[in-house]
Parts: structure tokens; sequence; C-alpha cells
């Protein structure tokens, strides 16, 4: 290991060479180092190298650049803008990667991730505009529940190409995937960095150019979710001075009172999961829906359902009651997305 290509090989991938292109220069110019160089010191020569080799062994790793205002006078932002643009156009990339096999000159493989922190008047559509992204893919990219997702000081991912997560649900093989969305498997394992055709329960990967479905579009709209029952507003979601102690403490859902056996109803199609006694929420039914979305209906006196039970829109699944942690009979009505508690007013229409 005599010159700096021994230790810095930084192989075909962009996001070495970046890092390394210094001392390869050097190396051209000149390839035998100064007797006083910090590279001649055998501890840091070896341990740069060790640090090296992880990176080029772990295909998975993925350097992620930052946007800092959306403008042309951002580098970042003027490139991926640009990279957006050439990707947009499927019928280059039909023509490029006919029958799955890829051009030795394309870039089109290349996928990169920005970070961009919300400002003051962003909003998604105008984020995607300045982009020429669609809402599709910041909103699966980013797990976005609802417009109100899009606030400031939030940090959002931005890719260099439009597209949508897909999330495995049972092992699977990379060729059903790519039969599924008509993408050369080439592609898909190109652009995630697999290093296994052989596809994972849990695993995400980026599939380009695909939309969201017209469904998962109107979870992500204002009013999927039904009010499960009639009835006055006592408390709120976010902050609020606990009746007990008095202390402020986080409420994680809306309080509606009404009275005890007023009829519940579930607030979107799902399967209920969990039905039982679970400490504060007393009596509780659990309703699992799709996209991630889960529903908690708590305080009841009744429940009509156990788990594993599939119940419709708008249909009866308890009564309220004053089970648990309560001052007096009300429903305690919770969504959540990924086990993270979202303002059900934003989601319904009360």
């Amino acid at each position: 290991m005599d010159n700096y290509k021994d230790i810095f090989w930084a192989g075909t991938n962009d996001k070495y060479i970046k890092y390394f292109i210094f001392y390869q220069e050097k190396v051209k110019k000149n390839p035998v180092l100064p007797k006083k160089h910090f590279m001649r010191h055998p501890f840091l020569k070896g341990f740069l190298s060790i640090i090296l080799l992880i990176l080029l062994i772990d295909s998975s790793y993925t350097y992620y650049y930052k946007i800092n205002e959306l403008s042309a006078n951002d580098g970042v932002f003027k490139d991926f803008r640009e990279s957006i643009l050439f990707h947009n156009t499927q019928l280059l990339w039909k023509r490029q990667y006919y029958k799955g096999q890829q051009h030795k000159n394309n870039p089109f493989l290349r996928l990169k991730m920005a970070y961009y922190t919300v400002k003051k008047g962003d909003t998604l559509n105008n984020i995607t505009r300045r982009l020429y992204l669609d809402t599709d893919t910041l909103i699966s990219l980013n797990a976005l529940s609802s417009p109100y997702d899009i606030y400031e000081g939030k940090e959002i991912l931005i890719p260099n190409m439009r597209g949508i997560i897909h999330e495995i649900k049972q092992t699977t093989h990379l060729r059903s995937l790519s039969a599924r969305y008509q993408i050369p498997d080439a592609i898909l394992y190109s652009i995630n960095q697999l290093k296994a055709n052989d596809l994972y329960q849990g695993q995400k990967l980026f599939i380009p150019y695909k939309k969201l479905s017209k469904q998962h579009k109107r979870y992500f709209s204002r009013g999927i979710f039904l009010l499960p029952v009639s009835g006055r507003l006592t408390s709120g979601f976010g902050l609020r001075i606990d009746p007990f102690n008095n202390r402020w403490t986080f409420h994680g859902g809306v309080d509606i009172a009404a009275k005890t056996g007023t009829l519940v109803h579930a607030s979107q199609a799902g399967q209920v999961i969990f039905s039982g006694y679970m400490g504060g929420y007393g009596k509780l039914i659990i309703v699992r829906h799709k996209y991630g979305y889960n529903t908690f209906y708590g305080h009841l006196s009744k429940r009509l359902y156990r788990k594993g039970h599939w119940v419709r829109k708008g249909q009866v699944i308890g009564k309220v009651g004053s089970t648990g942690r309560c001052t007096g009979p009300h429903l305690h009505f919770e969504i959540r997305r990924f086990n993270l508690r979202k303002n059900p007013l934003k989601f319904t229409h009360f």
C-alpha cells in the first residue's frame, strides 16, 4: 500500500469518488508520499482503510444531500430539479431500458435523496411544483397523513425522480414486484441497491414513475373518517390540564361527551385488532385500516365485536361508557398512523 489508490479505492459510485477525488488526483501528480505526510502513519492508514472498506461493502449505505432553499441559487436544488426533469420523460426511460437492459452511459439508476426543512409559507403543492415532482412522491416517501403534515420546521425527504414507496407484506421475489408494476427487475434491483432478488416482509422499495391509488389519496384528503359518535367535544387534541392531577399533559385524541349507551360507529372500514380492557382506556376497541391507520375507541360500556372481526364504515361497534380513567360518560377517540397519534379533527368533519 504505497500510494493512495490502495487505500482510497472509490469504485464506480459517485458518493465515494466525491470524498476521495482529492487523493486520487494527487496520486497521479505525485505517487510518492512525502516522508512527513499524515498517511505515513501506519495506524491512521490502517484505520482509514477499514472505514472505507466497510462503506464499500455496505451497498445499502445512502448519502443524503441538503437543500437549503427552493431556488436556483441552491446548487443541490438545481441539480435535483434537472435530474427530475430528465427522468420524467418515460419515453426516454423505455428506450434506454428496453427489455430491462441497462444502457452503459445512462445515469437513470442513480437514485439520490435530499433533506429539506420546510419554510414558512411552504405547502405540499408549491414544493412539488418548484421541483417538478408530483404530490404522490412526497406523500409516499415521507408517509404524510394529511396536508397538515407539512409545517414550518419539518424535515422532509426529496428524491431526484418521481415514484412511490412499496412495503413488502410477505416474502416474495423481485420478479413478482417487477410484474406487478411492469418495470424491469434490473431497474428495481439497481435503484434500491438490493443485494439479492429475494424480498422480505417489512422491506421498503422505491418504485419509479408510479402513483398512489385513488383510495390512498382519499385517505390523505380530509373527511375520509367518520365521526364515531354524536355529542359535544369536551377535550381536544394536544396539551391540556389533566382533570385528575391539574398538570399539563398530552392528550392523544379527542373526548366526545355523550350519554351512557349511545351507539359508537366504526370511523372507517377495517379489522378489529384489539377488543378488551386496557388501563386508562377502560373497555377499548382498536380497528386497523389500510395504509397504516388505526382508530381507538375508549371508555366504552359495551364492546360488540371481538378481535379478528371485520367491520364496515359506520357499523356500530360499541356503546359509550365511563370505564377506565375518566370523569364521566364520553368516547375517547384516536387516529394513529404507523403508531403516531394524529389530530382526529383534521380527518373528520366535526
